[in-house]
């Protein structure tokens, strides 16, 4: 059995598992979660399946069209959604079977990576840590393309480790993912500059750049002229990185919440790294003619795995700073960690005699406890409550039932979360400035296109609206903890509930 396969009989019994996971966790009334980017990603994917590009009814204040595409988000998703739906399925179903397919390769890829490096065993410990992981059991019930990312990720991992000089190859997935997510340009990243982290000659280098940089720059050309071949981008936030490395250390921390869970999670990144050190500062260098069949051909693969591992890891946190806003989008980076961890202790067991040699993997498998444990408790939490637009304190809602029983006169409606108006609703909305500098035109085209503000968020908050109020002269007919709604002076404006 060559290095390459030894990941995957083990890697396909855990992708069928984790895509039965996702379709069971989202067979309950509130799941799958949805946001933004997944309910433009429901009301796109019939105009794709259809041959149109998307009319999706949400839309900026000042836009000209009341219908926005799907600009700043990920393509690829809606893309794969629509060939499910041209196929015959509903939009929510489509979302559904991407997500779980999403899951099945992003795990069979990662055991595929990490088997040539450390084994079955390899493979296994690395699929339970992933599936264990509380971040991968929230992504798995939010429609959206955070797992389809994790995905492209770990198979291009594998495709660096096994393939480090297939450049072409690597730009081309780094391509994928990007179209795929905002956070996709870190794997783009990652690919571009593993040429110069592989060594060679300059002039080697420079073929490996360039050739590995030819497929991301043929999808910007592909964009310019055809929308749907745009590479998603966000604004770039330093607050995002911030947050995103904190996420980071707190999903390392499995879960445990607080002060303590970061502190675990920095404990374990830093014994991550030590480990790694040891144990490849203790690996012999293989003699360079190794054949696949001899067992040195491990070390082989792993002297291009680790670094591969590194490198996807950092430029994919640091490429969060391009991807505000978004959901986790730090969780290829916490996967790809995960799948280093797994290898280097399952190599540090094969490799060290006594008792210590069993303590990385005990840490470990304590460690998918504790998560597999906050998972359940989180997907318990998130069966009570729901998240985003779908969460349930908007099922009975006075907020949504205005909306529904007594927004007849209005026509326009103005919103914190577009989203949440259109999938509670059906009712089309425009999105509210964020910046107060924007006010005074947004006054001028309110004054000629009157509708009713919902308000939710940190909209939703005494400051915000009685600004709001006072500056268009409206009128609060609606207010609880969740939202309020204000409306012009009518004949009919309703009332307080």
């Amino acid at each position: 059995m060559s290095p390459a396969s030894r990941g995957i009989v083990p890697g396909l019994f855990l992708a069928l598992l984790a895509a039965s996971g996702v379709l069971a966790l989202n067979r309950w009334w509130l799941f799958p979660s949805l946001e933004e980017t997944g309910v433009r990603y429901l009301a796109a994917a019939p105009d794709l399946a259809a041959g149109r590009a998307p009319a999706i009814p949400l839309a900026t204040w000042d836009a000209a069209s009341p219908t926005s595409g799907l600009e700043g988000e990920g393509k690829l998703m809606p893309l794969l959604m629509a060939a499910a739906v041209k196929g015959g399925a509903r939009p929510h179903v489509a979302g559904l079977w991407t997500l779980a397919g999403s899951a099945a390769l992003a795990v069979v890829a990662l055991s595929w990576a990490v088997g040539g490096v450390a084994g079955a065993g390899g493979a296994l410990a690395v699929g339970l840590l992933v599936l264990s992981a509380p971040p991968g059991a929230a992504a798995a019930t939010l429609l959206g393309p955070v797992l389809l990312l994790v995905a492209l990720v770990a198979v291009l991992l594998g495709t660096m480790t096994y393939q480090p000089r297939w450049f072409p190859a690597h730009g081309a997935l780094a391509a994928v993912a990007w179209l795929a997510h905002p956070a996709g340009v870190g794997a783009v990243a990652a690919a571009v500059l593993w040429p110069v982290a592989r060594g060679g000659t300059p002039g080697e280098r420079t073929r490996g750049v360039l050739s590995a940089a030819a497929p991301p720059l043929v999808l910007l050309a592909a964009g310019a002229v055809w929308p749907l071949l745009d590479p998603p981008a966000r604004g770039v936030s330093d607050q995002a990185l911030v947050v995103a490395f904190h996420s980071l250390l707190v999903a390392a921390g499995a879960g445990v919440g607080g002060w303590a869970g970061t502190a675990v999670g920095v404990v374990m990144l830093l014994a991550l790294g030590a480990l790694t050190l040891v144990e490849a500062g203790s690996t012999p260098k293989p003699p360079a003619d190794t054949h696949w069949s001899d067992p040195a051909a491990a070390d082989v693969l792993a002297a291009r795995f680790r670094p591969a591992a590194g490198l996807l890891a950092l430029a994919g946190l640091i490429a969060t700073a391009w991807a505000p806003g978004t959901v986790s989008p730090w969780l290829p980076s916490s996967c790809v960690l995960l799948a280093l961890a797994a290898a280097t202790a399952v190599r540090w067991r094969r490799r060290v005699a006594g008792p210590l040699s069993w303590a990385p993997l005990a840490v470990l498998l304590a460690w998918a406890v504790t998560a597999g444990w906050s998972s359940w408790t989180e997907l318990g939490r998130l069966r009570q409550t729901g998240k985003g637009v779908t969460a349930v304190v908007w099922v009975a809602s006075p907020v949504i039932r205005w909306i529904d029983n007594r927004s007849r006169p209005w026509t326009e409606f103005y919103a914190s979360d577009p989203a949440l108006v259109l999938l509670q609703t059906g009712r089309a909305a425009r999105s509210l400035p964020v910046d107060t500098a924007e006010w005074s035109g947004f006054a001028r085209h309110f004054e000629a296109h009157p509708g009713a503000l919902v308000l939710t968020g940190e909209d939703n908050s005494d400051i915000r609206a009685d600004a709001l109020r006072t500056r268009l002269g409206l009128s609060e007919v609606v207010r609880t903890a969740e939202g309020r709604v204000l409306v012009p002076a009518s004949p009919d404006p309703g009332g307080l509930p």
